[in-house]
This record gives C-alpha cells, structure tokens and sequence, in this order.
C-alpha cells in the first residue's frame, strides 16, 4: 500500500459511497474529493492529480455507466477502479465489461479491496513502463533511415515509421495503422515481400533477401530482414519488417566489378603483347645457337628452355584472367543486358 495515497472518488452522495470512503480511510487512504460526474472528475484529477480514481457504478443500471467509464479509463493518466454491485457477479453484468476495465464487486471487505487496489496500481505501473519502452523503440525506429514496419497475425498494419510512410503510403496523409497493411502502403517493394509475410507468420522462420524493384524513379535494390514475433506458445504474433535502401551500394559495387573486368582485359591483352614479344626473338635465338655447335650451345638452350617456360606460365596466368572475367559476367551479369532485369535475389 502506498502512504498517504489519494483516492478521487466518482458517485452521488450515497449510502455506498460513504460506506466506501470510511473503508478506504480505515485502510489509510484519502478521499481528497467525491464527484458526480466525469467531466468535473477530469477537472479535479488534473489539479489535485490522485493516485488511483474510484468509479462507483453500483447504483447504476448496466448500461448507464459506460459513457463515464470509458471517457474516464481512456485519459489514461491514472489507475482507474470500478466498483460494481453484487447483480454484476451473474451474466450479463461483467460480460459486458470491456477486458480493460479492473473492478471490484461489493460487498465492501477491507482485505479483498486492498489486494484489488494493490493489482490495479501494479496493472498501470506495468502499462507505463511498456509504454514507456515502446515509445523509446519508436523513437529509435525513427532516428535512422531504415524502413520499419510491423504487421500482425491478421495481416493489419500495427506500426510503421515515417521512413515507410513517406516513401510507400498509399495515402500520404492517412496514418491509421489498424488497416490491413497492403491498403496503407503500396508499391513494388510491398508486393514483393507479401509472400514472404505470410511464411514469417505460417512458419516463424526468419528472412534475409535482396530485391531489385522498379520505382517512379528507376531501378532500386532493398536489402530486408522479416523477423517473426512470438508468443510463449511459440505462435507467430507478428512480422517485423527492416528494410534498406542499397541502391548506392549496388551500383558502386557494379562499378567496381566493371572496372576489375576491364582490369584484367587489360592485363590479358598485355599478357598476349608480352608473349609474342618474347617468344619470337627467343625462337631466333634458338635458331641460331642450334646451327653451330659452341661450347656454350647446351647452357644456352638451357637458358632459353627456362624463358620458354616463364612465358608459358604467363600464357597460364591469361588463361586464368579470362576465367576470372567470364565468371564475373556469368553471375553479376556485366555485358549481359537481360540478366539486369532479374529480381529477387534470396538468401535465408
């Protein structure tokens, strides 16, 4: 229990509501006001700011309380109690209780309030901390240019980041998130990752690919990772969805593995200079010392079988280049203009 707590009370003066503030005075907390309505419960609960607001509906009928209750559960700022009469314990009195709502059923017992008050404030200390963090993840997801989006088990948009927004909104000014995702955004890259989606939350498996799309602005290539989210039975809640523009990267990396194949034509075709530089005046050489016998005939063409043999491991090193140069165009498809147009490039 909290010392001292403050306790904003919402009833008409009543036989009940006394009875409710001598029972949460005994257990030593202070009724500091007893209202009759929500709006002026709003009012004072933003000046003398309570620990916890007591909405007694016992007195009311079963539909007659929904209007104060949701406007004064919805503003959020503070831990809210219902207290409800003993009828509401039998169906349909707490089936139409929306799963929000805490509640405590009179009759009034000091032990049974207490532990009732005591899940009611750790309930809302827990959903500001998650609130708390899930602002702090938002406001990551928003620091960076990556492109993040959530989608649930539904197939319903639960969060997206500006980045995504901006770049795939269907509607540029429409922000609603509880849509089915591929009405909010759209676009190439969107289309693309749709199966993929659905493996994620059939499956559970994570995914790592690359795709090449076309935009309004040409060719571009997304790298993307689809984790699944789960739950403690092991199902799939939802897919998280990063993604980033490479498109830069891309095209420098081509760049490179151009200019490495106009490299090794280049030292390819001064491999085949170099060979018949010299292999022509060594076969005249060889000519000649062949035509009269010297004493220094055998050292010679010792000489020159060993230069032969260089060449021919230059002759080899050629060879080599020119199966460097046609693996290069083979699976990065440099010289090929069709195989640029290929998409999708998976790895799990």
């Amino acid at each position: 229990m909290m010392a001292g707590m403050n306790v904003l009370l919402i009833e008409h003066e009543s036989v009940t509501t006394k009875g409710i503030r001598a029972v949460l005075s005994a257990m030593g907390y202070e009724v500091v006001a007893i209202v009759d309505d929500a709006d002026n419960a709003l009012k004072i609960a933003r000046h003398v700011k309570p620990d916890l607001i007591i909405l007694d509906i016992s007195q009311y009928g079963e539909t007659a309380w929904i209007s104060s209750a949701e406007k004064i559960r919805g503003h959020g700022e503070i831990p809210f109690l219902l207290i409800v009469a003993p009828s509401w314990s039998n169906y349909p009195g707490l089936a139409m209780l929306p799963p929000q709502f805490d509640y405590y059923i009179l009759p009034l017992e000091e032990e049974k309030l207490q532990i009732t008050i005591n899940m009611v404030l750790k309930k809302y200390a827990l959903e500001i901390r998650l609130k708390k963090s899930e602002e702090r993840y938002r406001t990551i997801a928003e620091l960076g240019d990556d492109m993040i989006f959530i989608v649930n088990r539904e197939r319903v948009l639960e969060y997206a980041n500006s980045v995504v927004m901006m770049r795939f909104s269907s509607d540029s000014h429409n922000s609603d998130f509880k849509k089915p995702y591929d009405e909010v955004l759209a676009g190439e890259l969107i289309k693309s990752l749709d199966n993929f989606i659905s493996r994620v939350i059939w499956w559970g498996e994570k995914i790592h690919r690359q795709d090449q799309v076309r935009t309004p602005y040409g060719i571009e290539w997304y790298e993307t990772l689809l984790i699944p989210m789960k739950s403690k039975n092991n199902l799939v809640n939802a897919v998280i969805v990063v993604s980033r523009d490479i498109t830069d990267r891309v095209r420098f990396e081509e760049k490179l593995r151009e200019k490495g194949i106009r490299q090794i034509e280049k030292n390819n075709e001064q491999f085949q200079i170099l060979n018949d530089q010299i292999r022509n005046p060594l076969q005249v050489i060889k000519s000649i010392i062949e035509l009269e016998e010297n004493p220094y005939q055998e050292k010679v063409l010792e000489q020159v079988a060993i230069i032969d043999s260089i060449v021919t491991r230059l002759d080899e090193g050629w060879l080599e280049s020119e199966k460097v140069r046609r693996f290069l165009i083979e699976h990065y498809h440099h010289g090929n203009p069709e195989c640029r147009e290929k998409t999708g490039l998976i790895s799990h």
